[in-house]
């Protein structure tokens, strides 16, 4: 029986991974043994910018059909909070594969921050709708009072 500690053997080196072992059962006796493969040699299909941008526009799109669909205060909240998070995920790809340094970080932390401010403001605003309205359908909210 293989401890939690024998599963896998890696070796790193220089903060990259060399080699790692395998356990494989061998047939004669039922042992267990180590079968060694190199990191080099398994070929892995590296994600590019492409995909990168179709994940941030499918969190854009499914944002913004949240927002469009949806009656609820906090329903909205959340397809405006997915918007974000697709442009998020779309300035920090292109500040990795282009020239840009850390101004798609820069710009991201910005915009994090510029959303909790956000949920902040509108959790507010929600709490009082609901103590003036008894519900937070966005739909009953039509007249305005000072």
């Amino acid at each position: 029986m293989l401890g939690v500690a024998e599963f896998a053997r890696i070796q790193i080196v220089h903060g990259e991974f060399l080699r790692i072992q395998r356990p494989v059962k061998s047939d004669e006796l039922g042992q267990w043994v180590f079968s060694e493969t190199s990191f080099r040699e398994r070929k892995m299909e590296e994600v590019g910018l492409n995909q990168y941008l179709m994940v941030g526009a499918v969190l854009f799109v499914s944002g913004i059909v949240c927002m469009a669909t949806k009656r609820n205060g906090i329903g909205v909240l959340m397809g405006v909070e997915l918007v974000l998070n697709g442009a998020n995920v779309n300035f920090v790809a292109f500040a990795y594969y282009t020239p840009l340094g850390l101004d798609g970080q820069i710009v991201a932390l910005f915009v994090i921050v510029l959303a909790a401010a956000e949920a902040a403001v509108a959790m507010a605003i929600a709490l009082n709708f609901y103590n003036n309205h008894m519900t937070i359908d966005i739909d009953r909210g039509d007249e305005l009072h000072g």
